[in-house]
């Protein structure tokens, strides 16, 4: 499968960017949807460049998971910020965004496969089946990756971020320890600077934690900053507004480029 070239001479961290970039037949759907999309994150990028076209489509897919206890804030909560923030990545990128926000699971591995890129946000523990977590991990080793943000409970709770912390730590990759991010990783910094690291919205500041792969791909964001509500000025104004859909801008473009 060809994708469209971006631009002779385009560079990104040093790797060129070939006219064409064709995946070998057999290859599953995650792996061809994400291809597209590093393809148009390089428009993304080059926004100043003199040559900059139309490529692959950004769909954007809200996780839907039971959670441990009863909660006023599911999996479902406030997707109409998620179209604010949909909308606000189309206005600020030259990225092809779909706006509208889809719902997949983890129960259905060829349905979640649909999408490079997830999101996942609730205010309560999550309570994967194993049937979900072995999807989760298959998911991530082909190639997927997972966002997955703290809803802050009365503003001061983190109990989606530990829990998450844990389901990863102890049944998705047992024996794996989640990285917390310095200040100064590529994430922070790939088109949108944030010399103190991930902004904080509410709640309580852990920082960003992240899983690698052995070639150092990242797999997994986690925050409990609560980025999700920070993506309408209803709740934080319009500064942190700004802030926190241009650092989940960023999450995206890291997470397809790298």
């Amino acid at each position: 499968m060809a994708v469209s070239r971006v631009g002779a001479g385009f560079s990104l961290r040093n790797n060129v960017v070939r006219e064409s970039l064709t995946l070998p037949k057999g290859k599953d759907m995650l792996k061809q949807g994400k291809i597209k999309l590093i393809a148009a994150v390089f428009c993304l990028l080059c926004i100043s460049a003199s040559v900059c076209v139309a490529a692959g489509e950004f769909k954007w897919a809200r996780v839907k998971f039971d959670l441990k206890r009863e909660v006023p804030d599911k999996w479902n909560v406030e997707m109409d910020l998620d179209k604010y923030f949909l909308a606000a990545f189309a206005k600020l990128s030259t990225m092809n965004v779909d706006q509208q926000v889809n719902v997949t699971s983890f129960e259905n591995l060829e349905d979640v496969c649909q999408y490079p890129f997830v999101f996942m946000h609730a205010e309560g523990e999550p309570n994967f089946s194993e049937k979900e977590a072995d999807n989760i991990r298959k998911y991530l080793d082909r190639g997927g990756f997972i966002f997955a943000d703290d809803c802050v409970y009365q503003g001061k709770s983190d109990w989606f971020y530990q829990a998450m912390k844990s389901e990863v730590e102890n049944k998705i990759y047992p024996g794996t320890k989640m990285v917390q991010l310095k200040d100064d990783h590529q994430m922070y910094h790939c088109l949108f600077q944030f010399p103190d690291g991930i902004p904080h919205m509410q709640g309580i500041r852990n920082g960003g934690r992240a899983v690698f792969d052995k070639k150092g791909r990242m797999k997994i964001f986690l925050c409990s900053d609560d980025l999700h509500c920070g993506w309408s000025p209803r709740y934080f104004g319009e500064e942190k507004c700004q802030d926190a859909i241009k650092m989940t801008i960023n999450i995206i473009v890291y997470a397809l480029t790298h």
